[in-house]
């Protein structure tokens, strides 16, 4: 799949504005400059019905979660179009 039609299912605009919100979702998270966390491996599918890994959208790299070693988060990333890859799917 091409990065732009990945980044077009994650519902990423362009030219959007995001305000700050811990519950974010990991698309809208990353493309606000913020920083997604989840606990254990980025990239986690869930099946159908499944529960979603405990997961955050921090304001910076300052939030606990990004010091913990339990928890994967998009700053890892050079570039927030690799970081995009870390998004939980269903």
């Amino acid at each position: 799949m091409k990065l732009s039609t990945y980044l077009a299912l994650l519902g990423v605009a362009q030219s959007q504005t995001i305000t700050y919100d811990a519950n974010l979702k990991c698309g809208q998270c990353i493309k606000g400059s913020f920083v997604f966390c989840v606990k254990g491996d980025p990239a986690t599918v869930i099946a159908s019905g499944g529960a979603e890994p405990q997961k955050k959208c921090c304001q910076d790299a300052t939030c606990a979660e990004a010091s913990d070693a339990t928890w994967k988060c998009s700053n890892t990333y050079s570039a927030p179009e690799y970081a995009y890859t870390m998004c939980p799917q269903r």
